[in-house]
C-alpha cells in the first residue's frame, strides 16, 4: 500500500523552518568519530519530516558519517544507505547499530580497553610517571620519508586515586624502547608499506606512507590493539571496538603542539607532538557510551536486513548499508520507482577527496587502499595520478543523479545539498534533472553553516554556506518560467552567499541555467559583472 503522496505545501512549510532553525553539530553520534562535512541533524530531521511520511523509504546514496539514515530510523521511516568510501560504511553501520548494545556489552567495552592499557601502559613510563604526549623535533623533510623525529622533551603526569593529575615537562634525548613493544612495530600492519598519493593541498608529499605520520611508539600501540580486536566475538562488538580505536586515529598521529587538530595529514615542518593513547582512547570509549545511550531513545528498535527487505517497509523500521559508486546502485539491488525520499549530500567538485583523506583509515581496517575505488569516486582533486578523475567529474555526478532520479517513486522528492561556484556543474546538475522528469520546486540556501573540511581546503574564495535543492519525480506546475538573460541582482542580496544563491536559484527554478552559464562559467565573476 502506497504513502499518502507529500504536496507542495510541505516544501513551503521547509522553508519556513529552515529559516528559523539554528544547525544542530554537536549531537553524540556526531562526536563519536570524525568524519567531514556532516550534516547538522535538526536539519536533517526536519527535511525528512517535511518531505516523507512515516513507514516510507529514505535513501542515501552518499552516506558519508551516516547522519541522514540515521535521521530516517530515528524518524520512524526506512533507510538505505550506500557509499562507494568502505570508511563511510563502516562508520554508517556502527552509527546505526548504536541503539543495539546494551549495557552488558557497554560494560565489557570498557573492561577490554582498560585491561589493554594496563598492558601497554609501561611502554610510556618515564622517571616512574606516565608520559601524556612526546615532542619531537623534524630532522629533514617530509618528501620521500627523508626525515627522522628527534624526541626532546616529554610532558608526564602522575596517578592519583582521583585520576591523572599534575603536568610535568621534561627534557629527553631518548626514550626507552620496551622490547614487548618492538614487537608490534610492523606486525600485524606494517605502516612501512601503506602508501599514500601524493597531493600537496591536502598535506601529502611525494613518497609519503602511513609509517610517516605516527611515532614507533602509537604505531606499536595501534598494531597491539589491533590485533587484540581481531580476536573478539561477537562482530557487533568487535566492530565496536574497531570504530572505537579508528576514531582515536587522527588524535594518536603525530600534530603540532597542542595535538588536537584533526586533520588526517598536516604536520608542522620543525616540531610535532605525539600523544599517549590511554588517555586519547578513555574519552573516546566514553563518547561511544554515550552515543549509545542516546540513540537508545532515537532509534525504535530498528533492524538490518537486505535491501529488498528494506522495500517492503514492514515495521520495525528496517535498514541496509551496502557499499556501491552512486552510479551502480541498482546493480545491487535498488530498483527503479522503489524509493520515496533521496536526501543526500554529494560531493562538491574539489571541496574534499574523501578517498584520499581516508586512506589513513581504509589501509589499516581493511588492508585495502581506497585507490581500488578511484575509478568511480565523483572528485576533482589536486592528487597527480587523478587527472582522469577530474576530468570526468560531472559526468559521473550528473550520471548519479539520473540514476537517482529513476529510483524515485512518482510525486517521491530528491532534495540534496550542495555548493559550487562553477555555473557549468549547475548546468549539467539542471539539465539532468530535466531529462529525469524532475521538477525543481525550491532552493533553499542554507548560510553561515559550521565551517568544515570541505569549505577549509577549497582554493581562492569559498562561499559561506550550502544549497538545498528540491527537487519532485513529475512534470513540474510551473508553467510561468522567467528569462535570465536581463537578470538584475536585488540590492537586498548583499553578501556574497545572498546573490550566488540567488543566482542559483533563479536558473535552476527556471531551466534557464544555461543562459547564466552563457554570461559566464564562473559565478564569482558572474557576481562581479551584475554589480
Amino acid at each position: 500500500m502506497s504513502s499518502k503522496a507529500i504536496s507542495l505545501e510541505a516544501v513551503k512549510c521547509l522553508k519556513v523552518d529552515l529559516e528559523k532553525l539554528k544547525p544542530q553539530h554537536d549531537t553524540p553520534i556526531g562526536l563519536i568519530h570524525p568524519y567531514w562535512a556532516r550534516k547538522p541533524l535538526n536539519i536533517v530531521d526536519n527535511i525528512i519530516n517535511r518531505l516523507s511520511n512515516k513507514n516510507d523509504i529514505v535513501f542515501d546514496p552518499f552516506s558519508g558519517s551516516g547522519t541522514i539514515p540515521f535521521s530516517a530510523l530515528s524518524n520512524q521511516r526506512n533507510a538505505l544507505a550506500s557509499d562507494l568510501n568502505p570508511l563511510s560504511i563502516f562508520i554508517t553501520q556502527n552509527v546505526l547499530e548504536l541503539g543495539t548494545f546494551d549495557n552488558k556489552e557497554l560494560e565489557f567495552i570498557r573492561i577490554f580497553f582498560t585491561k589493554l592499557a594496563e598492558q601497554y601502559s609501561d611502554w610510556f613510563l618515564f622517571n616512574n610517571e606516565m608520559i601524556e604526549r612526546v615532542r619531537y623535533e623534524v630532522s629533514g623533510e617530509y618528501k620521500d620519508g627523508n626525515f627522522t623525529l628527534l624526541p626532546v622533551e616529554v610532558v608526564t603526569k602522575k596517578q592519583t586515586r582521583s585520576g591523572w593529575r599534575g603536568r610535568n615537562v621534561q627534557v629527553v634525548k631518548a626514550l626507552e624502547k620496551k622490547s614487548v613493544m618492538q614487537k608490534y612495530r610492523y606486525t600485524p600492519i606494517d605502516f612501512r608499506k601503506l602508501a599514500l598519493p601524493e597531493n600537496s593541498r591536502i598535506a601529502i608529499p611525494k613518497g609519503a606512507v602511513l609509517s610517516h605520520f605516527f611515532d614507533e611508539l602509537n604505531i606499536a600501540v595501534i598494531n597491539f590493539l589491533f590485533g587484540q580486536i581481531r580476536d573478539v566475538k561477537p562482530m557487533k562488538v568487535r566492530n565496536a571496538l574497531l570504530f572505537i580505536l579508528s576514531s582515536a586515529l587522527p588524535l594518536l598521529r603525530i600534530s603540532d603542539k597542542k595535538a588536537t587538530s584533526q586533520w588526517p595529514y598536516w604536520r608542522p615542518k620543525a616540531n610535532v607532538t605525539s600523544r599517549n593513547p590511554l588517555f586519547i582512547l578513555d574519552k573516546r570509549v566514553e563518547s561511544f557510551c554515550d552515543g549509545v545511550i542516546w540513540a537508545r531513545n532515537k532509534t525504535y528498535g530498528s533492524e538490518r536486513v537486505a535491501i529488498a527487505e528494506v522495500c517492503k517497509k514492514q515495521k520495525p523500521a528496517k535498514y541496509s548499508v551496502f557499499r556501491s559508486a552512486a552510479q551502480q546502485i541498482q546493480s545491487k539491488g535498488v530498483e527503479s520507482g522503489s524509493i520515496d525520499l533521496i536526501l543526500t549530500d554529494p560531493p562538491y567538485a574539489d571541496q574534499a577527496p574523501y578517498l584520499e583523506y581516508s586512506e589513513l583509515w581504509n589501509n589499516i581496517l581493511f588492508s585495502k587502499s581506497g585507490s581500488l575505488h578511484y575509478a568511480h569516486e565523483i572528485v576533482k582533486t589536486d592528487a597527480r595520478l587523478r587527472k582522469k578523475d577530474n576530468s570526468e567529474y560531472i559526468n559521473r555526478l550528473t550520471s548519479a543523479l539520473a540514476v537517482c532520479c529513476d529510483c524515485l517513486k512518482p510525486g517521491g522528492f530528491f532534495a540534496f545539498f550542495y555548493q559550487d561556484r562553477n555555473l557549468m556543474h549547475w548546468a549539467g546538475i539542471s539539465k539532468t534533472l530535466a531529462d529525469s522528469n524532475m521538477a525543481v520546486v525550491e532552493v533553499l540556501s542554507l548560510p553561515k553553516q559550521r565551517r568544515s573540511l570541505k569549505t577549509v581546503t577549497s582554493p581562492g574564495r569559498t562561499l559561506d554556506g550550502d544549497l538545498l535543492v528540491v527537487a519532485r519525480k513529475g512534470p513540474s506546475k510551473n508553467s510561468t518560467k522567467v528569462s535570465t538573460k536581463e537578470i538584475i541582482l536585488p540590492k537586498t542580496k548583499k553578501t556574497l552567499f545572498d546573490q550566488y544563491s540567488f543566482l542559483i536559484r533563479e536558473g535552476l527554478m527556471n531551466e534557464s541555467m544555461d543562459l547564466l552559464l552563457a554570461k559566464d562559467s564562473d559565478v564569482f565573476s558572474l557576481i562581479e559583472k551584475l554589480n
